[in-house]
Parts: C-alpha cells; sequence; structure tokens
C-alpha cells in the first residue's frame, strides 16, 4: 500500500507541474498546498515502503520496489522545486497586489 501512495503522490506532483502556468493567480496558492501535502506523502509513503522493504528477503519484488522508490524519490525533488516556483509566483502576485491577502 505505502508503495500505491508514493505512486499516487507522485502523479499529484506531475499533474500539479502542468497546471502551474495555466491556472489563475486567485488559485495557485491552492495549487501549492497540493504540491506540499503531495510531497509530504510521496515523503512518508516512500518511508514507510522503505521500513517494510527491510522485512522482505531480497528478491525480483524487493529490487522493483526499491528502484521504484529511487525514481519516485527524484518526483519528490521535482516536487520541492515545483513548490518552490509556486511561492516565488505567490509572492510576485502579493507584490502586484500591494501586499494584500
Amino acid at each position: 500500500v505505502p508503495l500505491h501512495t508514493a505512486r499516487a503522490a507522485a502523479d499529484v506532483l506531475e499533474l500539479s507541474a502542468t497546471l502551474l502556468e495555466a491556472v489563475r493567480t486567485s488559485v495557485v496558492g491552492d495549487l501549492g498546498v497540493a504540491v506540499v501535502l503531495a510531497g509530504a506523502a510521496l515523503d512518508a509513503s516512500a518511508l514507510t515502503a522503505r521500513v517494510n522493504l527491510r522485512e522482505l528477503a531480497e528478491d525480483d519484488f524487493a529490487r522493483a520496489a526499491r528502484d521504484t522508490l529511487e525514481r519516485l524519490a527524484a518526483g519528490a525533488d521535482a516536487g520541492r522545486a515545483l513548490a518552490q516556483r509556486i511561492a516565488a509566483r505567490v509572492g510576485a502576485a502579493d507584490h502586484d497586489a500591494g501586499g494584500r491577502a
């Protein structure tokens, strides 16, 4: 289950990256929240999966799961970068609006 959760969170991050330039400025903050939560879900579920994999014998499934976790870790890094881009865009929007919330 944790590996599936990590994959789903990575999918949310990937979709969010495609939406950043398409969404209205008024919803960029909501997109940022989705990115932060998906990143946390990916990190947490990947941690749980790694702990669970320690209990398994080293077989094809365990190796494939570890490989998948490595790929998903790159998605988590991209998610953090996306969160920074969103924060920068929100900061620019705040500046354009005179700092009003």
